[in-house]
């Protein structure tokens, strides 16, 4: 745990590596989410967090809009979970 919170503190991010998660799988979620991330704002917002939900499901940006440096997020939860904001724009990222 250690390691985890100095590479976090050091260098603001890791990378977990002999997961089991198959590279095709990645590799089609990083597109989707590229695809999603390069859509306009006004149709990302369209995806944000539920009105009164109390988690973070969805997009959100947690920069002022007239920020150069966007730090953009699209949050999910287990597939079950009711609380999440699925975007149809990929179809796919879910």
């Amino acid at each position: 745990m250690e390691v985890l919170k100095e590479a976090c503190s050091e260098y603001g991010f890791f990378k977990i590596v002999n997961h089991g998660v198959p590279i095709g799988l990645i590799d089609r979620a990083l597109e989707a989410s590229a695809t999603f991330f390069d859509l306009p704002d006004d149709e990302k917002w369209k995806f944000s967090a539920l009105p009164g939900s109390y988690l973070p499901a969805g997009y959100s940006q947690h920069q002022p809009v007239y920020s150069l440096d966007k730090n953009e997020t699209l949050s999910m939860f287990p597939p079950s979970s009711a609380f999440n904001v699925f975007p149809t724009n990929p179809p796919d990222l879910r």
